[in-house]
């Protein structure tokens, strides 16, 4: 059954977790691996670009089905082995519509995390660079931050907002 199943994945990557996870859920050993290393752009390679135009992992096809995103990929495989062994979504509409809005929170939780981590680090260069820099380009610098960082936020949230 998992046999014609090939999973494109880079360690360390929560994404790939995420599928290898279900499958292991669902019981589909067997299936054809390949770990692409990160450090050496090999999700870059030719092989990748086949699969996924992005080069990106993870990358998982299903017979004729190729999913590049892993959220994709474990809905696909819900759907597809939603009797085999564990269940993960149930069966109730509100039910269901609560498991994924928890789902996508956390993506966006994560997601956020990350920009404010980029964030900080930017802010702790920009600080680094004090010497440099008037305290007025400083300011500048951090007003348009936060301006970009309020233009996200609405255009994700879909929101109105205005640049300061």
């Amino acid at each position: 059954m998992a046999k014609d199943m090939t999973l494109m994945w880079g360690s360390g990557s929560a994404p790939c977790w995420r599928i290898q996870i279900m499958l292991e859920e669902k019981q589909l050993q067997g299936y054809n691996q390949k770990l692409f290393s990160f450090e050496k752009l090999e999700h870059k390679s030719q092989e990748v670009l086949d699969m996924n135009p992005r080069g990106q992992v993870p990358t998982f096809k299903c017979g004729k089905h190729i999913l590049n995103e892993s959220c994709a990929a474990c809905f696909f495989l819900e759907n597809q082995y939603k009797s085999q062994r564990t269940k993960l979504t149930p069966d109730s509409p509100g039910a269901q519509a609560l498991v994924y809005q928890r789902m996508f929170e956390a993506i966006t939780l994560y997601q956020n995390i990350f920009v404010y981590f980029v964030s900080a680090i930017t802010l702790h260069k920009l600080m680094c660079l004090k010497s440099l820099l008037a305290n007025r380009h400083i300011v500048s610098l951090l007003k348009m931050c936060m301006s970009v960082h309020r233009l996200y936020t609405a255009i994700r949230y879909n929101t109105e907002t205005t640049v300061r």
